[in-house]
């Protein structure tokens, strides 16, 4: 039930801040940021998912921006970037404590 909330709530204000905000808020980029840490460090789900969501959202940002609907490609393309570097980060991680062992 928790993980099921904290990806709902990630969710939705990634959602909110992709297409109803007209400006970037940092402050809530930042929150759900922490939110996302909190699913890291309590769930710990594998990073392929992050990679498949970052390829998600550039394939999403390329669309748009075909669309010419620029604000919203660039906050896609912030939010693929943020997932496959924490997908390459999370699986680098992973690799290097599969080899201590």
């Amino acid at each position: 039930m928790g993980q099921r909330v904290f990806y709902l709530l990630f969710s939705l204000g990634m959602l909110f801040d992709i297409f109803f905000l007209k400006i970037t808020s940092a402050w809530l980029v930042l929150a759900l940021i922490l939110v996302w840490l909190r699913i890291l460090t309590r769930f710990q789900p594998k990073g392929e998912l992050f990679l498949v969501m970052g390829l998600f959202f550039l394939f999403l940002s390329v669309s748009f921006s075909f669309l010419k609907s620029g604000i919203i490609a660039e906050k896609l393309a912030v939010w693929a970037y943020l997932f496959l570097l924490c997908g390459g980060g999370k699986i680098f991680y992973d690799q290097i404590r599969i080899e201590a062992r």
